[in-house]
């Protein structure tokens, strides 16, 4: 649950880019392959009191595919701690890169790091307890 919790702290970046309006966010994704809405909705379908993850992960990789970095930076860290998907560091380490080339600073940090970076602050975040 920390893990989970910790991905949708990552993910508020993109919150703050857009409305956490679920239904237009959808839409725009949906129809128009608006990249950074399509990632929001994958963070929020993640904090829905029942949350689908699969529909989470599907649709932040098609915010990353379509280019929004916060995406990639999401699917990478879910895949690298096991959040909703089974735990990958290959694929993790796919997605950063992917953030990376896109200019995403954290994301480029975790793919240097080999996700270190993310393994440590989860390391200091359970010792909190």
């Amino acid at each position: 649950m920390k893990k989970l919790l910790l991905l949708c702290l990552i993910s508020a970046v993109c919150f703050a880019q857009s409305t956490l309006d679920f239904d237009k966010n959808k839409e725009l994704c949906d129809k128009k392959n608006d990249a950074k809405a399509c990632s929001l909705v994958g963070s929020l379908y993640a904090l829905k009191d029942k949350p689908d993850y699969e529909k989470a992960i599907e649709y932040t990789v098609k915010g990353c595919n379509g280019k929004d970095a916060n995406g990639c930076l999401s699917v990478g860290s879910a895949y690298l701690m096991g959040a909703g998907v089974e735990k990958d560091e290959t694929k993790a380490m796919q997605f950063y890169k992917k953030g990376c080339d896109l200019k995403d600073e954290l994301s480029c940090e975790m793919y240097k790091s080999n996700g270190q970076t993310l393994k440590d602050i989860l390391s200091d975040f359970e010792d909190d307890e």
